[in-house]
């Protein structure tokens, strides 16, 4: 956590006047910031390091900030429960964790020292954190350092990790994916389809957490500019509905919809955001899942088409972002869903010839950059469908050529893309519209020799249409009959070629999921997993077994018991053959499934042989040894610390301090009832 603080600090907000020095000597002078009480990157109120070096040189009082969480009255709640010691220590351990997560600092406004730490462990030292720091020249670099940084705070955005994914694959990194995944927080598509009732505690995030994510988010907003400012404030969206305790808009109750209204309006305010029509974008979606009242949506869309529809607009920002609100608007009309904040559950009635006719009005305005107004359509002839239709396909072929100039021309290109399968919808049918997805992937991947030192925006561009095509087919099959072979054939292809995109996988199993016939998910995982490349595949595989275990188990009766044994066995053969595989074997989440499993379902004694087999093979995941003691109880408690410490993993509470609260407790509770018998004695006296 402090490295991070300090490497940000240390390069995004560094003093100008430091910007030629050597890194020894600008480490020279970060120490002194570092080592005065003012808030890190991050923190509440924190305003940076330059901002701080400003106001010392012209000799300003500088407000020192300094927050701790005080936590003795929860402890002293968990130690009154009087729950077995392993119970104890764990849930002590995880409020210690999610609650002391940033660096102990003393509080020089009364007058503390570091000898006052209560822990020695929290408080970071500047000799700690100065081997880490290292100048960073690129603004891209900047903005990986924070992604990163938002990745170890486990944010569980698509956004974010998408981003993330598409470096991992420019750089190759992804082999290395196994060794952080270790809690469902980190895998929001895989709880999304599955998520044991074992690892429920894991969501939703702490709310001191939370608190830190939108900190960090704001600071990092002001930091940037144009996109790179737009990406920071999408995730800020995004955290607002994370606050409120779940990922789907659909999931949450009416009052936390009203915050999340409230916040966007908020954002949407900003200064740098009033003209921002990505943003508008995203707030208008996040209005529509949230909203019954689609006539208010679909009039601040409206508003906002009409004041830059048809006019010339230089700027990308502004063309992607006009291209946006037409497509959201068209989706609205043709009664589709905002598939990324809720789940497509109910059929919803087909679109009027009206609607289809207002939507090719708006797409058609779009491509000739026209004024549209809605509620006015023009006449929509077969010459005028020939004419857009020529038009959308030589602007997608402009722009695929143009990939090789300028990368942000994908998001573009998608979007165009999208719309122009909408138009080909309402003019054509769905087979014509579906089959541009597929033709302009062949298109794409006809440049790739072309553009080799771009194939990591290239297979991004790809996997992104298959997406695309993949929302656009889902939603269709809510307003019109289409046979569901559609969307299996476009899962099928994509998997083939991305088995890396958790997406998709969570697409496959939750389309097979109410099929009572297994054979094609145990078919393409089975197949998938003997020569797997990418960690997707061995942990939707077992994912996908395991929902179907609950499943049975929920409608079974105890007559099935040899059915049972069968899954059980099918299960473990699953786990055991994607733990076999270099890209998976290390990997701390995949071991917890198959250890909680194991001991709620299977035998004890093979469970302990799985929970020592995980620790040698991920000897760093603090998850396995906290999964061990709530397993096994107080048995296994003592060696799975002494374990954590031979290791060197930090353990926040001490087995002899919660010993020791315990029994300061029991004698408490000992007292308490021998003056209750005392004063009862002293009454019949």
């Amino acid at each position: 956590m402090a490295t991070y603080q300090a490497l940000i600090e240390f390069n995004l907000h560094c003093p100008s006047n430091l910007n030629l020095s050597s890194t020894k000597e600008r480490a020279a002078e970060f120490e002194k910031f570092w080592e005065s009480s003012m808030p890190r990157f991050g923190e509440e109120n924190a305003f940076g390091w330059a901002k701080w070096s400003e106001q010392k040189n012209k000799g300003l009082d500088q407000q020192m900030s300094f927050v701790d969480v005080n936590l003795e009255e929860q402890e002293d709640a968990i130690i009154a429960e009087q729950l077995p010691l392993s119970q104890t220590w764990i849930k002590m351990e995880q409020l210690r964790e999610k609650s002391h997560f940033l660096p102990w600092r003393p509080n020089t406004s009364k007058e503390e020292t570091e000898d006052n730490a209560e822990d020695p462990e929290r408080l970071v030292l500047f000799d700690d954190v100065y081997p880490m720091l290292f100048r960073l020249t690129k603004s891209d670099s900047c903005i990986r350092i924070i992604c990163l940084f938002l990745k170890f705070l486990g944010m569980p955005s698509t956004i974010l990790s998408d981003r993330i994914q598409f470096w991992e694959k420019e750089t190759g990194s992804s082999r290395f994916e196994q060794f952080s995944k270790a809690i469902f927080v980190q895998c929001p598509e895989l709880s999304d389809c599955y998520l044991a009732e074992e690892f429920s505690s894991e969501w939703p995030l702490h709310p001191l957490l939370l608190t830190f994510l939108s900190n960090v988010l704001l600071q990092a907003e002001s930091y940037f500019s144009l996109s790179d400012r737009t990406f920071f404030t999408l995730l800020r969206l995004e955290n607002e509905v994370l606050k409120n305790g779940s990922r789907k808009i659909s999931k949450l109750p009416a009052l936390s919809i009203k915050a999340i209204k409230r916040f966007g309006k908020s954002v949407l305010k900003e200064s740098q955001n009033r003209n921002n029509l990505v943003i508008w974008d995203a707030y208008i979606r996040l209005l529509w899942a949230c909203s019954d009242k689609m006539a208010e949506t679909v009039s601040m869309i409206e508003t906002a088409m009409a004041m830059f529809m048809g006019s010339h607009i230089l700027n990308p920002d502004k063309k992607y972002g006009v291209c946006l609100l037409s497509l959201t608007y068209c989706q609205i009309l043709l009664n589709f869903e905002p598939l990324e904040h809720i789940e497509a559950t109910f059929r919803h009635s087909s679109p009027t010839p009206e609607d289809k006719q207002q939507v090719m009005s708006c797409l058609g305005a779009l491509i000739e950059n026209k004024v549209f107004k809605p509620g006015v359509s023009v006449e929509i002839t077969p010459g005028y469908i020939l004419k857009i239709r020529s038009m959308y396909e030589r602007q997608i072929t402009e722009y695929t050529n143009k990939l090789g100039k300028a990368q942000e021309n994908t998001d573009f290109l998608c979007t165009l893309i999208n719309c122009f399968a909408l138009f080909e919808f309402c003019a054509s049918n769905f087979d014509t519209a579906n089959s541009i997805y597929e033709s302009t992937r062949f298109s794409i991947k006809k440049c790739e020799q072309s553009l080799s030192s771009l194939l990591a925006v290239l297979h991004a561009l790809l996997k992104n249409l298959y997406l695309y095509q993949l929302s656009f087919i889902t939603n269709v099959m809510h307003i019109i009959l289409i046979p569901r072979a559609c969307l299996r054939k476009i899962i099928y292809e994509g998997l083939n070629e991305f088995p890396e995109c958790s997406k998709l996988h969570s697409a496959f199993i939750k389309l097979e999921e109410r099929s009572h016939i297994a054979g094609r998910l145990r078919q393409y995982y089975s197949k998938m997993l003997r020569n797997s490349t990418t960690l997707a595949v061995p942990l939707y595989a077992a994912a996908s077994e395991l929902l179907r275990h609950s499943r049975i188990k929920m409608e079974s009766t105890a007559a099935s018991e040899s059915h049972d044994l069968g899954i059980m066995h099918r299960i473990r053969s699953v786990f055991e053959a994607a733990l076999s595989h270099s890209i998976s074997s290390h990997c701390p989440l995949l071991w917890r499934l198959y250890l909680n499993f194991e001991f709620k379902y299977g035998a004890r004694s093979k469970a302990k042989g799985i929970l020592y087999r995980s620790l040698q093979n991920c000897p760093w995941a603090k998850s396995i040894f906290k999964d061990g003691i709530a397993l096994f109880g107080d048995v296994e408690l003592q060696e799975m610390i002494d374990l954590m410490t031979e290791e060197e993993i930090r353990v926040r509470m001490p087995l002899e301090e919660i010993e020791l609260l315990c029994t300061v407790q029991k004698k408490q509770s000992e007292d308490e009832c021998k003056k209750i018998e005392n004063e009862h004695d002293s009454g019949n006296l």
